[in-house]
């Protein structure tokens, strides 16, 4: 799907988590199993007949371009079914390929692909579990070594610091620009984030701060159970940026020092 000026559709991460989050809720009940975002086009995958893909289609397009705001229409959609196991697990891996097929290295938190969902590293709703079940039993020559490789940040391990990037860390493990909101995600994005943070030792008042909450509602979540699922989705978000500013702090230390004459 790409717009009738291809002009870029996914320029930052608020709009990556917005096409992350339609394109679950359009798609992730009637078949979905992978999609991505490249800066000018989605594809995405679902195992469903030629009508349904055209009517989710048209659903995630309405629903992209009031999130979106976009100006321009999108162009009609183009359709390929898969003829069988070989062919679909080739679609898939071109998909889930768009960064390097295309040369775009704008998202290195894959906030617009569907790794993030297949690794258990963010969650898009109530049938999170659901969707990955579906796609391992459709998929069984891809395991979860196959996915990690192509999101290319090796097996995380939940982050033992959290201070730093608790609120974005929260706010990408549901798919959301920010923590600050009243919807269900939202709740239970910074319910996660309040578990998260106890878990690295970080104190409440630390947390609350963070997250732009009172200390008596970081209180009140700290009594609330969460989802483990969900406060392990946030440990995997912290340890996506760890990971990433220690691989960019290992390149600044790589450059060679040059001395002028």
């Amino acid at each position: 799907m790409r717009l009738i000026d291809s002009r870029v559709l996914a320029p930052d991460s608020t709009a990556r988590r917005a096409i992350a989050r339609v394109v679950a809720n359009q798609a992730g009940s009637r078949g979905l199993l992978v999609f991505a975002a490249a800066d000018t086009h989605v594809h995405w995958i679902a195992t469903c007949s030629r009508e349904v893909a055209g009517e989710l289609a048209r659903r995630i397009g309405g629903s992209l371009s009031k999130r979106l705001r976009l100006p321009v229409a999108f162009e009609a959609s183009r359709f390929v079914p898969v003829w069988d196991q070989a062919h679909l697990t080739r679609a898939v891996l071109y998909v889930l390929r768009q960064r390097e097929h295309h040369d775009v290295s704008a998202d290195p938190t894959l906030d617009g692909t569907s790794l993030p969902d297949l690794l258990g590293w963010r969650l898009l709703g109530p049938n999170a579990d659901a969707y990955v079940a579906r796609t391992a039993a459709l998929l069984p020559r891809l395991r979860r070594t196959d996915f990690l490789e192509l999101a290319g940040l090796g097996e995380l391990q939940p982050a033992a610091e959290a201070r730093a990037d608790l609120a974005e860390a929260a706010a990408a493990a549901f798919g959301l620009a920010e923590v600050s909101g009243i919807t269900r995600a939202h709740v239970l994005a910074k319910r996660a984030a309040v578990h998260a943070g106890l878990r690295c030792d970080v104190h409440l008042d630390t947390i609350a701060a963070s997250l732009r909450v009172c200390l008596r509602s970081a209180q009140r979540m700290r009594a609330e159970p969460a989802d483990d699922g969900a406060v392990k989705a946030v440990g995997y978000q912290l340890a996506i940026r760890a990971t990433l500013r220690r691989r960019g702090a290992e390149r600044e230390q790589d450059v060679p020092l040059r001395r002028s004459a």
